[in-house]
């Protein structure tokens, strides 16, 4: 049975490609020293951002590639068609762009790097409670944000939104 551990997560901190190599190596070396058994995964990151540098072994104090590339995948809706048209048509689009050109940066540099998609985030349109943001819009008018993605919903990020609850009526729920 092989144990993966994630290293860090989708650039939270702007870490970048040589920081966030030069910080899975160091990890790396320590946990091979302590735990044989466990493999690390990364960079976790939502598009391609510094995926190159990282498959890289060149780019790696010890020179050998990372076992498992990681990767996250923000899916989210377009304009036009119904939701779920919209939704298998970014998963297309995620694939024939992002994916693809992993895989052949990866055959190129890591052949042996296992490839793995995990957290696909189909983004929720609707994911707000109505009444509760209705009651926060009416609170606080234009100075709460709204989700650009969600029309009816407040911004998540905005910290007057923190008592909207999620629609569990939703599909996603």
């Amino acid at each position: 049975m092989q144990t993966v551990v994630s290293v860090l997560n989708e650039n939270e901190h702007n870490t970048g490609g040589p920081r966030y190599t030069k910080c899975f190596d160091a990890i790396r070396k320590n946990v091979e020293k302590i735990n044989s058994y466990v493999t690390l995964a990364g960079p976790e990151v939502v598009g391609n951002q510094y995926v190159d540098y990282f498959l890289d072994p060149k780019n790696h104090d010890d020179k050998r590639p990372p076992e498992i590339l990681s990767h996250h995948a923000f899916l989210g809706f377009g304009a036009g068609g119904t939701a779920g048209e919209q939704f298998f048509k970014s998963i297309d689009g995620f694939i024939k762009g992002n994916v693809d050109e992993m895989i052949q940066k990866r055959n190129e540099v890591a052949p042996n790097t296992e490839f793995v998609l995990n957290e696909w985030i189909p983004f929720l349109n609707d994911w707000c409670d109505e009444d509760d943001a209705a009651a926060l819009f009416e609170e606080h008018g234009d100075t709460l944000e709204r989700d650009p993605r969600a029309a009816g919903c407040p911004s998540w990020q905005d910290p007057k939104s923190h008592p909207v609850r999620p629609n569990r009526k939703t599909l996603g729920w």
